[in-house]
């Protein structure tokens, strides 16, 4: 795993196979920091109903906590794209298997 973290700035995880060539999956977590946001519009802090109401295809895949929901898209997509809401807030935004090349602007 490579963590990429600056102050007041979004945090990037690089999750690596257990070689370490290949990346896996790509997070992006934060709380009040500007990040990418998908071509929809929905980037770290937008609202739930704002993500399910961009991203149509998402379907409730875990809650872990009662205030945490996290949404995905369908598993045959190329990407799978998913969104960790806290509190009715997007914190998190996950790309893993076939990551596209452009999955957020």
């Amino acid at each position: 795993m490579v963590r990429l973290e600056q102050s007041g700035s979004a945090t990037l995880v690089l999750h690596l196979s257990g070689d370490g060539l290949t990346v896996e999956t790509i997070t992006v977590s934060g709380q009040d920091v500007a990040g990418p946001m998908t071509p929809e519009g929905i980037g770290l802090g937008s609202s739930t109903e704002e993500l399910l109401a961009a991203h149509t295809d998402l379907s409730l895949s875990s809650r872990p906590t009662p205030e945490t929901w996290t949404y995905a898209t369908p598993v045959e997509d190329a990407a799978n794209v998913s969104f960790r809401t806290f509190e009715d807030e997007v914190r998190v935004i996950g790309v893993g298997a076939g990551i596209p090349k452009e999955p957020c602007a």
